[in-house]
């Protein structure tokens, strides 16, 4: 990772210091300044990729009739076929209006090492700026100073350090609680990514323990971000309440219908695409209709309760011939299963 965060902080060190420079020049010698500009431009590089998150989920929330309709179609059928079918109509209708589930962990995975990167500049920034002392005052905050170690010494004094903690954590509960929550149309995946968040919504009391510990340089740093965060957010959200949702939805579903050709054209598959081959065992480019039969023949039975129509002893010649399944298929697979339950059962 530091081959990646490294060279990202050499470039935000010439940032800040250009910034702090700027301002300097001007007669203001403040780092909490230079900080925040930094913060600020990092969290506008970084919008269009929440934007498109947020707009995603808007756009999977106009479309939520459509997903119940699915829903309601496979309601109480726990067959694996129908399971398979209800999915795969899903995954269709996000295709068909370019919806990507990968879309929150593709943006978490892109800001991660640019947050760990101004995390390094943050924490070490004597060493990209030739500041006075004086400059690293914050009000009455030294932003080199530790709150928890000040904290101890004369608490009735320097309670004020407490503040930017309690910022942080309150900042990251509003920016937490205004991103509107993805939704992929599955029961089974909503209700996982609801887990989750509700699982994720402890990271700001963390934050706030962590906060306390490192120099409040990096508590203004996160207090920033998360506000910066939250007022982008807020900002998403009035647009997204005021825009034409269905010109919208409409513009995402010829950009998608575009874009499947153009792939459909090149042999272009995506990296799910190629998953589901692999685990089908599928080796041609249009694999829905054989996948169709596999699961019209094998999908309505459990692994558990299936059954070969020949004989024990040639079983497996029997299969490959009459059935004709692929190695590494779904269907291989369930026969495989057969034949360990068969000896279980002998």
């Amino acid at each position: 990772m530091r081959f990646i965060t490294d060279p990202l902080a050499t470039v935000l060190g010439f940032i800040i210091s250009s910034v702090y420079n700027f301002f300097s020049g001007m007669g203001i010698e403040s780092v909490a300044l230079s900080i925040f500009i930094l913060t600020l431009f990092i969290r506008l590089l970084l919008s269009p990729l929440s934007i498109n998150m947020t707009k995603s989920t808007r756009i999977q929330q106009h479309l939520k009739p459509e997903f119940d309709k699915i829903n309601k179609k496979y309601k109480g059928k726990k067959d694996q076929n129908s399971m398979i079918r209800q999915q795969q109509e899903t995954k269709d209708l996000q295709k068909r209006y370019g919806i990507k589930m990968s879309t929150g962990c593709l943006t978490t995975l892109i800001q991660f090492p640019i947050i760990i990167a101004l995390y390094q500049v943050i924490r070490e920034v004597s060493i990209y700026l030739d500041a006075p002392s004086e400059a690293y005052k914050f009000f009455a905050i030294d932003l080199t100073a530790t709150p928890s170690v000040l904290l101890k010494e004369d608490l009735w004094h320097n309670f004020h350090y407490a503040i930017l903690p309690i910022l942080c954590c309150v900042f990251q509960v509003l920016s937490m609680i205004s991103t509107p929550q993805t939704l992929s149309g599955d029961p089974q995946q909503d209700a996982t990514a609801k887990s989750m968040r509700r699982s994720m919504m402890i990271m700001p009391v963390f934050s706030l323990f962590v906060t306390f510990s490192v120099p409040s340089g990096v508590g203004f740093y996160w207090a920033a971000s998360s506000l910066l965060s939250y007022l982008i957010q807020i900002g998403t959200k009035i647009y997204f309440d005021h825009a034409d949702m269905d010109k919208i939805v409409e513009k995402q579903r010829v950009r998608a219908e575009k874009k499947y050709e153009k792939d459909k054209n090149s042999g272009k598959k995506s990296f799910l695409e190629k998953l589901q081959e692999a685990a089908l065992g599928e080796s041609s480019a249009d694999t829905s209709e054989e996948t169709s039969k596999n699961m019209q023949q094998y999908g309505s039975k459990s692994l558990k309760h299936y059954t070969n129509t020949s004989s024990s002893s040639d079983s497996s010649d029997t299969t490959a011939a009459n059935v004709n399944l692929k190695k590494g298929s779904l269907a291989s697979k369930a026969n495989a299963m057969a034949r360990l339950n068969e000896k279980g059962d002998k």
